[in-house]
Order: C-alpha cells, then structure tokens, then sequence
C-alpha cells in the first residue's frame, strides 16, 4: 500500500471548477490520499471462494471489508467490528431467532477464514470471537436468556502465532437453586481466565513480553500458545 500512495497525484495536479488555482493545504492532500486509500480497498477483487463465496449480508459485507484491509495494508494491525446487520443478541425472550443469526455469523467468519486461506494469509490472521456479557445456561419462562456467566470466545486461524487447538478449560452447572438461574463455573482444577487476559493475549500476540503489567495482572491465555 506504501508504494501505491506515494503515485497518487498531489493537490496542484487536481482540476478544480471554475478555474481555480489548486490549493497546497497538506491537511487537503492527506485528506484525499486517504479517500483513494479507502476506494483502492473497495475496489479491490475478492479471489474466487467457490461455496464459501460471502453470504449476501450486511454483516458479511463489513467482514470482507476488514479481510481486503488487513491483507492489503500491512500497517493495519486490529480491526475491531459489531455485529450489526445480523440482529441483537439480548435474547431475554423467544430467542428461537438465536439459530438463524448464529448461522449467518459463523458461515460469513467461515467465508473470511477461505478469504485469507485464498491470499496466503491465514496464519498470519486471527479472528476473535467474543461478547461483552453472559448468560444463563437455562431458557426462561419467557423462552429467552438473562444475564448471566455463560461467555464464548473463539479463536479462527492465526497458526502462525497459536499452536492449540479445541477448548480450552472444561466447566460444569452450577445449580443455584433459583427459577431460570443455572450457571456455569470452571470445574476444579481445569484452566480458567478473565476477559482482560483477551486484552494480554493480543498483546503477546503484537510482541509485549509482560502484558499482565497492561491488564491488572491478567496474563495471556497461555494454552493458546502451547
């Protein structure tokens, strides 16, 4: 992408209307190698994907977007996106929609995992997967979920930095006793961390040594890495 940007033309070779003279504001020329940045990775071609070409999907749309910019510019490190276009997630009641959206979740994720396969890039690529609350592990009167502990987190590619692979730890019901309140806890003895170790993981990831010094003390999921 470095040597792309530095072809493009600078703001005394732009026409303007009416004749008048072409401004030399660097703040206009970075403004508009940045647009051409931005269109070059719009217009880019995504290779052939067979049956794991992208659903026809707003979400699907934004997930090769942040592929086509991760393998194209070297310099973008993280690109962090919503769910939106899939639908919301706070399921507190008839949650049977769940199905459908995580269908559509997975099969576009599948589709960026044959997207960077396509470009050589999936061991160098991680996708990560997770929300920012939980779960009960029970439906409600209501056929929904309330807040709870039950908490995903997937990792997609990226053998270049992570050797393991399956689940990691093991947890079991915790039956608290309560209407529509089961639980989940680590099973005894089994490994276990807390969300800011995602924070440490990716910061080992990008070259920290000791990135528990970032995350109160919360260090990498070290499993991930054996």
């Amino acid at each position: 992408m470095a040597a792309q940007t530095e072809e493009l033309l600078q703001p005394e070779q732009l026409p303007l209307e009416g004749g008048e003279e072409a401004t030399t504001d660097p703040k206009y020329d970075i403004s508009y190698k940045g647009l051409t940045f931005y269109d070059s990775i719009a217009d880019s071609v995504t290779p052939d994907l067979g049956d794991d070409a992208y659903p026809d999907n707003s979400f699907s749309d934004k997930i090769e977007a942040a592929v086509k910019l991760l393998v194209r510019n070297p310099d973008t490190k993280v690109v962090t996106i919503g769910t939106g276009g899939l639908g919301g997630w706070d399921d507190h009641n008839e949650a049977r929609d769940y199905v459908t959206r995580t269908e559509r979740l997975f099969g576009a994720l599948k589709s960026a995992m044959a997207h960077l396969k396509a470009e050589g890039k999936e061991q160098n690529v991680n996708i990560m997967v997770f929300g920012e609350f939980g779960r009960n592990v029970n439906l409600n009167s209501a056929n929904g979920w309330d807040h709870g502990n039950l908490q995903n987190f997937y990792v997609l590619g990226g053998k270049g930095y992570f050797n393991h692979k399956g689940v990691v730890g093991e947890t079991i019901v915790e039956d608290t006793g309560s209407i529509n309140r089961l639980y989940l806890k680590p099973k005894s003895g089994t490994y276990q961390f807390e969300p800011l170790s995602i924070a440490a993981t990716l910061y080992k990831i990008y070259g920290i040594e000791n990135p528990e010094i970032l995350t109160n003390n919360n260090g990498a999921v070290e499993q991930l890495f054996t």
